[in-house]
């Protein structure tokens, strides 16, 4: 799989796979994905906004940008799923 944006081609989708379920640590990918919500709400609570607002590199997303992605991607698929 391809893009057309630079620096994001997934040439190899299985190692791509194997990373993600290396980051769950054992752990239910369901039960994770059941605990974000509440992560986020703690981020949110315990960091200023000037730091959730501040883009640390320059191209790169900020730490809200990042939080309205995943709150839009849980919006749209519950939405899908009826």
């Amino acid at each position: 799989m391809t893009t057309t944006q630079p620096g994001l081609e997934v040439s190899a989708p299985g190692t791509y796979r194997e990373k993600l379920f290396n980051l769950l640590a054992g752990r239910d990918p369901i039960a994770v994905l059941g605990q974000t919500a509440s992560s986020l709400a703690d981020i949110v609570a315990t960091h200023p906004a000037e730091i959730l607002r501040g883009r640390a590199i320059q191209g790169k997303w900020t730490p809200n940008e990042i939080i309205g992605h995943l709150t839009d991607s849980e919006w749209v698929m519950d939405i899908a799923s009826g």
